[in-house]
């Protein structure tokens, strides 16, 4: 839980997905989504409905994701097999 959002991260063969949801898990759009990592570098994240897919990073990783209604949620983690 972020705040009274949901952040659902799956990693599979080589990607990140992750979904949004409210407090009452129903899905939440987002706007933008961005990963850094501490590498470097500030990417893109693809969104597609309300699920957003982004290469696995390979070291430890920060994802901001911008909500329609102006929320930004952020997350860090160390990538994880």
């Amino acid at each position: 839980m972020i705040g009274d959002h949901h952040v659902e991260l799956r990693r599979s063969g080589g990607v990140v997905e992750l979904f949004v949801s409210d407090a009452t898990r129903r899905p939440v759009r987002p706007r933008a989504a961005y990963l850094s990592t501490v590498a470097g570098g500030r990417v893109g994240v693809a969104i597609s409905g309300d699920r957003l897919m982004t290469p696995a990073p390979s070291d430890e990783f920060e994802i901001e994701i911008q909500l329609q209604n102006g929320t930004t949620l952020r997350w860090s983690g160390v990538p994880s097999e």
